[in-house]
């Protein structure tokens, strides 16, 4: 069995989120060994036979069968043509999208835990040109669209919709075909992130390295045995405190991304206003 539908962007946009929701459902399937399989990103590398080994065989009681990989808003033509041809039962694509600022700020957080850089904001987008390209939201939609019609997305708005669960439940309930009274009552339910890094940096970015290096070998069996053996915690965990961006900067990124919000509400239909009453937040 192959996926009929995919959970496809953008990153630090509540993907995990997503997951999570789908996997409390019981009509829907997406795998539980790895959460992002990152499969169409890899192709021609990959083979339809190792993708298919996430996935239930034909005849399981699933109305939905599908995976969350955010990275697969990034794709090209010839991986999207590949999926066209290959996947074709899978044409009905979920798209979360986030305030593309926000999202940028979000991502330098990350980059701060899971590979302990040592950069100010500034620096790290100075440094990373393809961190604001991903938030460049309208070309990458632009070119999905021109391999699939505009029927089979839902987009999402995190703002909007992730912040409200129930409004969510019944948008990716209809979407899939499932009974959205099926999703646990705590479903979707956020939790607050804080802003924190490991205490042993440089340790916890080798062992994020590392363990990402097992799963391209699938080796995923020794990283869930290290996370359930509560490996995580020999790092350590410390909060740091969060003071935003400075005034000068946000400007820029402003500027640069949230310019395009105009033609991205026409292209997905939905007003993204919410973006900038955040931004006077």
């Amino acid at each position: 069995m192959l996926p009929d539908f995919l959970g496809i962007g953008v990153p630090k946009a509540g993907s995990t989120w997503l997951h999570g929701l789908l996997e409390s459902h019981p009509e829907i399937w997406v795998p539980q060994d790895r959460r992002e399989v990152r499969f169409l990103n890899q192709v021609p590398k990959r083979t339809l036979q190792w993708y298919e080994q996430f996935f239930p065989s034909d005849g399981a009681p699933y109305t939905a069968v599908g995976e969350v990989t955010p990275y697969y808003l990034y794709c090209n033509d010839r991986q999207l043509e590949f999926l066209r041809r290959e996947i074709p039962g899978a044409r009905k694509f979920i798209v979360i999208l986030r305030n593309p600022v926000e999202r940028v700020y979000s991502s330098y957080w990350f980059k701060r835990r899971v590979a302990n850089i040592d950069k100010s904001f500034r620096e790290y987008v100075d440094r990373n040109e393809g961190v604001l390209e991903q938030s460049e939201y309208v070309p990458h939609i632009r070119k999905w669209l021109s391999h699939f019609g505009r029927e089979n997305f839902l987009f999402l708005i995190l703002e909007e919709d992730v912040s409200k669960p129930q409004r969510a439940k019944r948008k990716v309930s209809d979407f899939l075909g499932v009974s959205a009274s099926d999703f646990p009552e705590e479903a979707g339910t956020q939790k607050k992130n804080e802003r924190w890094v490991p205490v042993f940096g440089d340790l916890y970015a080798w062992a994020t390295n590392f363990a990402d290096r097992l799963r391209r070998r699938d080796l995923d069996w020794v990283v869930r045995l290290a996370e359930q053996a509560g490996a995580k915690r020999i790092f350590g965990r410390q909060t740091v405190e969060d003071r935003g961006m400075d005034d000068e900067i946000r400007a820029a990124l402003n500027a640069r991304l949230l310019d395009q919000v105009p033609e991205l509400e026409k292209l997905i239909d939905r007003d993204l206003s919410v973006w900038q009453e955040t931004q006077e937040n």
